[in-house]
């Protein structure tokens, strides 16, 4: 566990490594090795620090160097085997024209000279169309830092909230007009109302970052990268809603999320800004980290809160609510970890700021690009974004390592999720916007972009999400349980071409047997894969109908089946 005491003057050269998950995954383990032992043999006072994901999944690993008076320059797929060249050119012979590992440079200060012929990341396509507020500092500061977190204005947004009472705090977040960015984007202010109205005094705020979805990974980038955020978002629910202890909730697997929580909340009661008396206010506050084991109906509230019960991972009915009766029977507010980092944000603005406003220019959404994309990584763009936009503009539109691939076509995007289904180009148009989605019969839901090629046999990923969702249905409801099985084996008979079209219809009236019987909202939104791959897919089924798969893909997967 670092000490920001030991902490080095801001005027010390200083080398970055990216070390989220995406970054450990390419090798940012042995980057760092590498540059910590040039250091050691440096003769200079160098100091090296462990950052979060910059976004640039597909530049990974990240090495970033920032020389006293000059630009902070960001290199990308750096190999272990590079780094003692590079570090050693950058520090002794600053000319980076001509070197492939450059990716860009950071917008220099008012001491700060650029260098010439390296563009500024924000003149890169992948970042152009961006406006970081919640990634602000992901890749810039140490996660385990409070001074480098302060530093940045951290903790400000809970000093402003404990200056004002309860009601005043809840009043500023419904003039926001803060949406939950977890799934429905439902208003946030409603949440902690219901909650603050209770009669009963002991109540209970929850982080909410079990991320399951396929193809979601913006919780972890954030919790890796910034984690001081999300706990001041928790800080400044509680006040707001009379709470006195918080969980923050991630999955087991999550190993870098856990380490950099466990170091930042420790951080936290060290300063006493957890505790009895938190920031010598009066208000006491206790905030435990808990660790769920990784069941995707968990990121449902009323599942999560009964694990956090030690009870099986299942579904209450509503209502009541959580906010009315959750964790041990007391009012609960449950956020997503996006909406408390907006929380924060908001709180360290301006009340009259343009950027309060979550309905307007300002307000932004944490996509995580995958699939068949150019560059995958985790983006944050303004509401109202065309998917279009964010698909070929910021994330290269289809294709590898970097660069479009002419030979391959998009298809179909699977948005928010399972829950989201999948949209064709024809609706590419749509705005990233919690209304336009669901006007085209979709969801923004965790965020998720799964871009699908022309290689892909739509029926064949309707049968993949499904089997998913039977995997991960908790088993408490008949239109769930038995359902989601049924819908896979009709699939299944789709698949290897002993269906009739009259199948077709049957699948499709399932489909709706299941979406309104089911309990929750995750059972309910199980068949949207294959509903709007029927909708906007249908050639694909009717294909596999006369006896062949259109792509060949659930062929060449039979094949190898039976090899």
């Amino acid at each position: 566990m670092s000490d920001d005491a030991q902490r080095p003057p801001d005027n010390y050269p200083r080398i970055f490594v990216g070390t989220g998950s995406c970054g450990l995954a390419a090798g940012a383990a042995g980057v760092f090795d590498a540059a910590r032992q040039w250091v050691r043999e440096a003769s200079q006072d160098i100091h090296l620090v462990r950052t979060g994901c910059l976004g640039m999944c597909h530049r990974e690993p990240v090495l970033e160097i920032h020389l006293p008076g000059r630009s902070r320059v960001v290199y990308g797929e750096v190999r272990a085997e590079q780094v003692a060249d590079l570090l050693t050119r950058h520090f002794y012979q600053p000319e980076l024209e001509g070197v492939p590992q450059v990716v860009g440079q950071r917008a220099p200060d008012h001491e700060s000279r650029p260098y010439e012929n390296v563009p500024l990341l924000t003149e890169l396509a992948f970042f152009s169309g961006q406006r970081q507020r919640l990634l602000a500092r992901a890749g810039r500061i140490d996660p385990h830092s409070l001074v480098d977190y302060e530093t940045e204005g951290g903790y400000g947004g809970i000093r402003a909230a404990l200056g004002m009472k309860p009601q005043e705090v809840r009043d500023r977040v419904r003039r926001s007009g803060l949406s939950g960015r977890g799934g429905g984007g439902f208003l946030t202010a409603d949440k902690w109302e219901l909650a603050a109205s209770q009669p009963d005094g002991q109540r209970y705020v929850i982080a909410n970052g079990d991320e399951g979805d396929p193809g979601a990974f913006s919780d972890r980038t954030l919790l890796e990268s910034d984690p001081h955020a999300v706990i001041e978002g928790l800080m400044i629910a509680a006040w707001a809603t009379g709470a006195s202890r918080g969980f923050i909730y991630t999955r087991a697997a999550y190993a870098t999320v856990i380490h950099r929580l466990e170091v930042a909340l420790a951080f936290c009661v060290k300063r006493g800004y957890l505790g009895d008396n938190i920031f010598g206010s009066g208000f006491a506050l206790d905030i435990q980290l808990r660790k769920g084991s990784g069941s995707y109906i968990c990121g449902e509230e009323t599942a999560l809160i009964a694990t956090l019960e030690g009870r099986p991972p299942m579904p209450d009915e509503k209502p009541p609510r959580p906010a009315q009766r959750g964790f041990m029977g007391h009012p609960t507010v449950v956020n997503n970890v996006e909406t408390l980092a907006c929380v924060s944000h908001q709180f360290v603005t301006p009340p009259d700021s343009a950027d309060q406003a979550d309905g307007g220019a300002a307000a932004t959404k944490l996509l995580s690009l995958s699939g068949a994309i150019a560059r995958p990584g985790v983006v944050e763009v303004p509401l109202g974004t065309p998917l279009r936009q964010v698909i070929f503009d910021i994330g290269g539109g289809v294709g590898g390592n970097g660069n479009g691939d002419a030979a391959r076509k998009f298809k179909a995007v699977l948005v928010g999720g399972p829950d989201g289904g999948f949209l064709p180009a024809s609706l590419l148009d749509t705005p990233v916007d919690f209304a336009a989605l669901r006007a085209v019969g979709s969801t923004l839901g965790s965020g998720a972009l799964v871009v699908v090629d022309d290689t892909a046999c739509m029926v064949g990923l309707a049968r993949y999400f499904s089997r998913f969702e039977a995997d991960a249905s908790c088993g408490k409801c008949v239109p769930c349980r038995v359902g989601t099985t049924r819908l896979v084996e009709r699939l299944d008979r789709i698949v290897q071409g002993r269906a009739t079209r009259a199948e077709l219809t049957t699948l499709e009236h399932l489909c709706g047997v299941i979406r309104d019987g089911s309990l929750c909202g995750l059972g309910r939104a199980a068949p949207t894969p294959v509903t709007t791959a029927l909708t906007h897919f249908y050639a694909d089924f009717e294909a596999h109908i006369a006896g062949h798969c259109p792509t060949g893909a659930c062929d060449r997967e039979q094949t190898a089946g039976e090899a």
